[in-house]
C-alpha cells in the first residue's frame, strides 16, 4: 500500500493498480519501485471537498493494464480508458521560456566540439638551426617572446618588451638566407648592395627601430613631397618564371625576377620612384602577404597586409610597402587579387600532388612486398579502400585537378584522405578577373587604394630582423572579399611539402611578429595637405 500526503490530506491509493503494473514492468527488464511516502503542496484556494489539486501534471500518463479494485475519488465512474497520448511532440514552444541560462557549466563535452580548422603544427622533434614560429606562449621555444610592460619612473608612460625571444637565437647564415644574394658572398646585379646592413648578423634583440610597429601620428613632419610613383614592369601573372609563386611557412611570396645587370632594360620588373629617393626607380624584389597584418594603425589589426619589398643598386635600404587588407560580409571580390591567389593555388596544387605521387609510391611498394610474401594487405597507417580512386586522381591532368586542395590532416594518410574529399573541380575564378595575362602589382582600382601614409626607418620582421627597411605603411587598406580571406588562409596553413608534412609555422591563425617598441623610431604622417595625389585634376 502507497501513502501519499497532500497538505492535510491523506489518500489512500489502491496496490492492486500498482501491483498489477509490476510483471508488466519485471517483464522489460525494469525493477519494481518500492514504496515510499511523498508529500505535495497544496494550493491554498482548492476546497477541501473539491477533490481537485492544483498539482503538475505527470509527465506522461500510465495507462492501466487492468481495472483497479477500488474506486477512483471522483463520484462518477469513468466508462472508457483515458486517451493515448500525443504521438507527436507539440511544434511552438512552451509558453514561459526559461528567465536565464544556467549558471553552472554543463558536466558533459558538447556533441559535436568546435574543430580549429586550421590546427598548428608543432615544432619539429631536430628542427634546422634556422627555424622559428610565432608562438607567444610562455616559454615557447622558438617564438619572438611573449609581451611584458613597465611603466616610466613617473607612471606616465608604458614601455613594452618581449621576454624569451628566441628569435635572437637564430644564427645569419650569409650562404642560406634569402638575403644572401644580397651580400658580399651573393650574386647577381645585387651582390654586396646590403652587406653593410647584413654583416651585423641576427638584431632580432635589438631595442630600437624593430618592425612592425603601431603607426599613428607621433607630431614629427612629413618629409616627402610626392606619392610613390610606380611602373608595372611588363610580367604577366601566370609567367611563373618570371613571377615565382612559393608558398612558405610564415607567408606567401611573389618573387619577381632580376635584372641581368643594374642598367640593363630587361627582364623589366616593377619599379617604384619613393619620395627623396634620389636615383631613381626601384626594382621590385618581391611581394608578401602575412596574416593577420604585421603592422597597426592606431591600434587597429587587419585581416593581412600586402608587403612590397623594393631594392635600387645605389641605395643601402629597402623601400617596403606595406598595405593593409580588409574584408566584411558584403565586401565586394578583388579582381587584382584574385588573379595571384590563382597562381597560388597552382603552386599548393603542384604540392599536394608531389605528396600525392609519394604516398602512391608506399603503396606500391608495400603491395609488391606483401605480394612477394603472400601476406594480406592490411596496415592501419595506409588507406588501402580509396588507393585505387586516388592513383586515378593524380593520374589526371594538372588542368582537371581544380585549385583547392584543403588538407587538414596531421598526418599522410589523413592528408591523403583530406585531399580526396575536398578537392574542387569546379570553375576556376581566371573569369572574374579582366585580364588573365597581365598584371600590375600597384593597380590603384584595386590593390593601391591611396597615396598617403606614415613613413618610418625600421626593420625586417622576421629573423635575421636587419635594420634596414624604409616603410611607407599607406594609411588605407586594399579591399577583398571574405571568401578571397578564408582562401588566404587555406593557402598558407594547409599547404604540405613533398613528404606530405604541413608546412604553416602560425600560432593561433597568426604569422606576424607582435608590435615592437617605438622607442626612437620618427613616425611621420604624410596626408593630402603635404602633396596632392598625381591623378587628382589640376
Amino acid at each position: 500500500m502507497r501513502l501519499v500526503t497532500i497538505g492535510s490530506q491523506m489518500l489512500l491509493v489502491g496496490v492492486l493498480a500498482l501491483s498489477a503494473l509490476v510483471p508488466f514492468v519485471e517483464g522489460r527488464g525494469l525493477a519494481p519501485v518500492e514504496p515510499e511516502e511523498i508529500t505535495l503542496q497544496v494550493n491554498a484556494s482548492a476546497s477541501e471537498g473539491d477533490g481537485i489539486y492544483n498539482m503538475p501534471p505527470t509527465l506522461s500518463p500510465i495507462v492501466s493494464i487492468s481495472p483497479s479494485d477500488v474506486p477512483t475519488a471522483s463520484s462518477v465512474p469513468s466508462t472508457g480508458s483515458t486517451a493515448d497520448p500525443s504521438i507527436t511532440p507539440s511544434l511552438a514552444p512552451s509558453s514561459k521560456p526559461s528567465s536565464a541560462p544556467l549558471d553552472t557549466a554543463s558536466s558533459l563535452p558538447t556533441s559535436a566540439p568546435t574543430v580549429d580548422p586550421y590546427p598548428e603544427n608543432p615544432a619539429p622533434s631536430n628542427p634546422p638551426k634556422s627555424y622559428f614560429n610565432y608562438d607567444t606562449s610562455p616559454n615557447a621555444k622558438y617564438g619572438p617572446g611573449s609581451t611584458k610592460v613597465n611603466k616610466t619612473l613617473d607612471s606616465s608612460t608604458e614601455v613594452f618588451y618581449y621576454e624569451e625571444n628566441t628569435w635572437q637565437n637564430v644564427p645569419y647564415d650569409t650562404k642560406d638566407d634569402y638575403w644572401a644574394e644580397f651580400g658580399n658572398e651573393g650574386f647577381g646585379a645585387w651582390k654586396g648592395v646590403l652587406e653593410s646592413r647584413l654583416h651585423k648578423g641576427n638584431q632580432c634583440d635589438e631595442n630600437r627601430r624593430q618592425s612592425p610597429i603601431d603607426a599613428r601620428d607621433s607630431g614629427h613632419p612629413c618629409e616627402k613631397s610626392h606619392q610613390i610613383r610606380t611602373n608595372p614592369g611588363d610580367f604577366e601573372i601566370n609567367d611563373d618564371v618570371n613571377i615565382e609563386k612559393q608558398i612558405l611557412p610564415n607567408k606567401l611570396r611573389m618573387k619577381f625576377a632580376r635584372r641581368l645587370c643594374p642598367a640593363c632594360p630587361e627582364p623589366d620588373p616593377p619599379m617604384a620612384d619613393f619620395p627623396r629617393y634620389s636615383y631613381g626607380f626601384s626594382d621590385l624584389l618581391h611581394i608578401d602577404i602575412k596574416i593577420p597584418s604585421e603592422h597597426t594603425i592606431e591600434g587597429k589589426r587587419y585581416a593581412a597586409e600586402y608587403q612590397m619589398f623594393h631594392l635600387h643598386y645605389r641605395r643601402e635600404m629597402s623601400g617596403s610597402i606595406g598595405i593593409m587588407i580588409d574584408f566584411n560580409e558584403t565586401s565586394p571580390h578583388n579582381e587584382a587579387l584574385a588573379l595571384a591567389i590563382n597562381r597560388f593555388w597552382v603552386t599548393f596544387n603542384s604540392n599536394a600532388a608531389e605528396c600525392g605521387r609519394m604516398l602512391q609510391k608506399d603503396r606500391n611498394l608495400v603491395s609488391r612486398v606483401r605480394g612477394m610474401l603472400g601476406l594480406e594487405m592490411k596496415d592501419d597507417n595506409i588507406d588501402y579502400e580509396s588507393w585505387d580512386k586516388f592513383s586515378t586522381l593524380m593520374d589526371a591532368p594538372e588542368s582537371t585537378v581544380g585549385r583547392k586542395n584543403r588538407l587538414g590532416g596531421k598526418g599522410k594518410n589523413e592528408n591523403h584522405r583530406d585531399l580526396q574529399e575536398h578537392i574542387d573541380v569546379g570553375k576556376a575564378t581566371n573569369d572574374r578577373a579582366r585580364n588573365p595575362n597581365a598584371w600590375d602589382p600597384y593597380d590603384r582600382d584595386w590593390l593601391v587604394k591611396s597615396v598617403w601614409f606614415w613613413h618610418y626607418i625600421g626593420s625586417l620582421t622576421e629573423p635575421p630582423c636587419s635594420i634596414m627597411n624604409d616603410w611607407f605603411v599607406l594609411d588605407k587598406p586594399m579591399i577583398i572579399s571574405k571568401s578571397q580571406m578564408e582562401e588566404l588562409k587555406q593557402l598558407l596553413f594547409l599547404n604540405v611539402d613533398g613528404n606530405c608534412e604541413r608546412t604553416s609555422v602560425h600560432h593561433e591563425q597568426s604569422v606576424a611578429r607582435p608590435i615592437q617598441p617605438t622607442g626612437d623610431i620618427e613616425v611621420r604622417r604624410c596626408t593630402r595637405a603635404n602633396y596632392k595625389d598625381d591623378l587628382d585634376p589640376e
